[in-house]
């Protein structure tokens, strides 16, 4: 009963002491308050530009014994968007100048993130203080990956295959137009019987050899203009600011400064009782 009563006793004390000092606290927390207003305006305000980026490793992606491994392995496959991001993943001022030639005054930081169970897909954030170049400095940033050793290997190996392919199915066109061209003219002649050939499928088999070859050449078109990376998406640029979080920063700092506050006068009040004794 005697306990109950102290405490009851010791927050009433308390109490009195906040009521007693409730000026300095009010000042204390206004100060804060006030203070964090003058520190958020006068920082610059940060947008953030966002987009996402294609390495050209398809064939690869398509492979169903890589997806397994991706999406089973316990261990995380080394991908070329892996690979990027581990090399590039985070560029901050110090390196703007060498991957942002005209926009490096206004860029903040960058960040490249390969996407989860994505083979060769990267994400592209950028943070500046300006929004007008925040466009220029993502395809800037774009540019500075083409020209990378890894994607360049990536690049250089994607065209030998498809030149590869390109060279075999024109062999291919190539036998397969003889071979309908001597069979016509021996049906032509009727020097040979039309029994376990059929003419149509021959000329359709060889229509759709030169539809993928006409696709192969396309792939090779797009990759030597793409030069390796291809933009899958629209530029997504925040209007508003992403920094300095206004609302949080003066949260936080009013709430900082009611503790100090109380703190203060609970530590006034513990001096004037020494004093007093």
């Amino acid at each position: 009963m005697e306990r109950g009563h102290s405490d009851e006793i010791s927050l009433a004390e308390m109490w009195r002491v906040i009521v007693r000092y409730r000026a300095i606290i009010l000042a204390v927390f206004i100060a804060s308050v006030l203070l964090s207003i003058v520190v958020v305006s006068v920082q610059p305000k940060v947008y953030r530009g966002e987009v996402t980026v294609l390495l050209v490793a398809e064939e690869v992606e398509k492979d169903p014994l890589i997806t397994a491994i991706m999406l089973s392995s316990p261990r995380e496959l080394i991908t070329p968007a892996k690979e990027i991001e581990s090399m590039y993943g985070r560029i901050d001022k110090s390196k703007a100048t060498l991957v942002f030639p005209n926009s490096h005054s206004y860029v903040e930081s960058a960040r490249l993130t390969a996407l989860k169970n994505s083979y060769d897909k990267i994400r592209i954030s950028v943070e500046s203080t300006s929004l007008e170049h925040l466009a220029t400095a993502l395809g800037e940033l774009v540019e500075y990956l083409r020209k990378s050793p890894i994607v360049r290997n990536l690049v250089t190996k994607q065209k030998e295959v498809l030149m590869m392919q390109i060279s075999e199915l024109s062999k291919t066109i190539e036998l397969s137009e003889g071979h309908v061209k001597i069979y016509r003219q021996l049906l032509s002649g009727q020097r040979v019987s039309s029994v376990g050939f059929n003419l149509v499928d021959m000329e359709r088999s060889l229509s759709e050899l030169k539809v993928k070859k006409r696709e192969l050449e396309q792939k090779l078109r797009d990759l030597e203009s793409s030069k390796g990376i291809e933009v899958i998406d629209e530029y997504h640029i925040s209007r508003n600011p992403v920094k300095p979080k206004k609302a949080l920063i003066i949260a936080v700092a009013g709430v900082s400064g009611l503790f100090v506050g109380v703190f203060l006068a609970f530590f006034i009040e513990y001096v004037n009782r020494q004093r007093g004794n």
